[in-house]
């Protein structure tokens, strides 16, 4: 089966990661809502939220809080938006979205299929700043 997170997850595919640790891992969309909308995803292959563990669902959104806390505090978005879906990818994964209007979870990509993909170096300059704030954190 192949899957695109799970590329991410292996390093088969290069991302913007801005957390990682042996379960778990964040890293920039390439074609972001906003800017700083990251994903959480676990490494190992999962369909749906429902089928974590207990522990790692856990784990996750401990890390889902320490990221929506550095997004609010490295780019101050009017808010911080959570969404799960899984329409697009068959891998468990959870969108922290920095909101600056009630459309930014209806997005222009979901209505009108606007995938717009991100600005490589910008990513990767954010990566590096939303990296140094979440280790602050631990």
């Amino acid at each position: 089966m192949e899957c695109r997170f799970c590329d991410i997850a292996n390093k088969k595919v290069i991302s913007k990661i801005v957390y990682e640790d042996n379960k778990i891992i964040a890293f920039l969309d390439r074609f972001p809502v906003n800017p700083g909308h990251v994903l959480v995803i676990p490494k190992e292959h999962y369909s749906s939220i429902w089928q974590l563990e207990n522990e790692l669902y856990t784990s996750i959104f401990k890390i889902v809080k320490q990221i929506s806390s550095s997004i609010q505090e490295e780019i101050e978005p009017e808010k911080i938006g959570l969404l799960v879906a899984g329409y697009d990818i068959d891998h468990c994964h959870i969108h922290i979205i920095p909101m600056y209007s009630r459309d930014d979870v209806a997005t222009k990509r979901v209505h009108n299929n606007a995938w717009i993909e991100a600005d490589i170096k910008e990513q990767e300059k954010l990566a590096i700043r939303l990296r140094k704030r979440i280790s602050s954190l631990k």
